[in-house]
């Protein structure tokens, strides 16, 4: 008798302490840094301060893109500041898709890279399109927002300072979707479109 009444109060014990083991993971995550900004393709690495000249010379700029004029998606009404989005290794199955903005003729030419979004590349935590949300809570902790949408049932958004990493999460609580927003929405505004 002694022995079930031990056995039971170690396991009421030890309940609280695999619940507690999985909020703890997720509170224990390292907050974020510029280092989680950082992209890594094919061995080759860069961020948003990569110069572009040096990036597009790097990486090329796909036969899809470059039939599709270079890239160039939009131009500023008013300004001709343009937007180019570049995919990689191919525009029709891309693992990493480029917003590059600038006054240039050419991608090369832009002045800063507005976003990135990864298809089949893990994120510097080793996230990547497949994995389940929990993965993703235990890498980088509790979301700052999560956002309810029509495109992805649920995002969760991760901010750095202007920086966001978005997790677009499907019904069935996977990874479909990663996008370093290095600043999209200032990109929007500098093209004149939210004057």
């Amino acid at each position: 008798m002694k022995k079930a009444i031990l056995i039971m109060v170690i396991c009421l014990l030890l309940i609280p302490i695999g619940c507690s083991a999985v909020n703890n993971a997720a509170e224990e995550a390292k907050p974020l840094s510029a280092e989680d900004f950082v992209i890594n393709y094919n061995g080759f690495e860069f961020d948003d301060t990569y110069p572009i000249n040096d990036l597009v010379n790097t990486s090329g700029i796909s036969k899809g893109d470059l039939e599709n004029n270079s890239g160039l998606v939009s131009e500023g009404p008013k300004n001709g500041y343009k937007r180019w989005r570049l995919s990689y290794p191919e525009s029709d199955k891309p693992q990493l898709r480029l917003v590059i903005m600038g006054y240039g003729l050419s991608p090369s030419e832009g002045d800063c890279i507005a976003s990135a979004a990864l298809s089949d590349i893990a994120t510097s935590r080793g996230i990547k399109a497949g994995d389940p949300s929990d993965k993703v809570i235990s890498a980088y902790g509790k979301p700052d927002d999560k956002v309810k949408g029509e495109a992805v049932p649920l995002q969760y958004v991760y901010v750095f300072g202007s920086k966001r990493l978005v997790l677009d999460i499907d019904k069935s609580g996977k990874v479909v979707g990663i996008t370093y927003d290095y600043n999209i929405k200032k990109s929007f505004q500098d093209q004149g479109f939210n004057e």
